[in-house]
């Protein structure tokens, strides 16, 4: 089912979240996971997963906001991106579990920092991260939405390396 508009679902009022998306036909665009702290949490993971998996409706045209707080997949320095791609990985393999249309991130683009050589190695690390991700997690769509950019050109230009 392919729906038009999406709401964020209330987990501490979800019978109120069902009634508006049954009345109005919504989606859904699972909010739980974009903020890394749930992660160190596996039980809090595990229940609204659950919680959402037994809710009466189809989840296919739904989309899941995956972690981007303090996220750098294209850092430097090796841990963060280490820890950054890991937190990543976690959102799609919910967004998998859920079995949602898509699972939403933010470029992680440092939009003040417009030098030659950090634009070129942002691109080149973004390319080759979301590529190693899609062919990864093949399951769901992976859609990158703008954060800070001032403009586009970074995002279209990812997306023409990308076709």
């Amino acid at each position: 089912m392919n729906r038009k508009f999406l709401i964020i679902p209330e987990y501490e009022q979800l019978d109120k979240t069902m009634e508006l998306a049954q009345q109005y036909s919504l989606g859904f665009e699972y909010n739980d996971f974009f903020n890394p702290r749930i992660y160190s949490n596996k039980e809090e993971v595990e229940n609204r997963c659950n919680t959402y998996l037994k809710l009466p409706r189809d989840r296919s045209a739904d989309t899941l906001h995956g972690v981007f707080l303090d996220m750098v997949v294209t850092s430097r320095d090796p841990l963060i991106r280490s820890y950054s791609r890991k937190k990543v990985e976690q959102s799609l393999e919910i967004g998998e579990r859920l079995g949602v249309r898509g699972v939403v991130f933010h470029s992680g683009l440092i939009a003040e920092l417009q030098t030659a050589s950090y634009l070129d190695s942002w691109l080149h690390e973004s390319e080759a991260f979301w590529r190693m991700m899609a062919k990864s997690y093949s399951g769901v769509e992976i859609y990158l939405e703008n954060s800070f950019e001032k403009t586009p050109e970074m995002l279209i230009r990812l997306k023409k390396k990308m076709e």
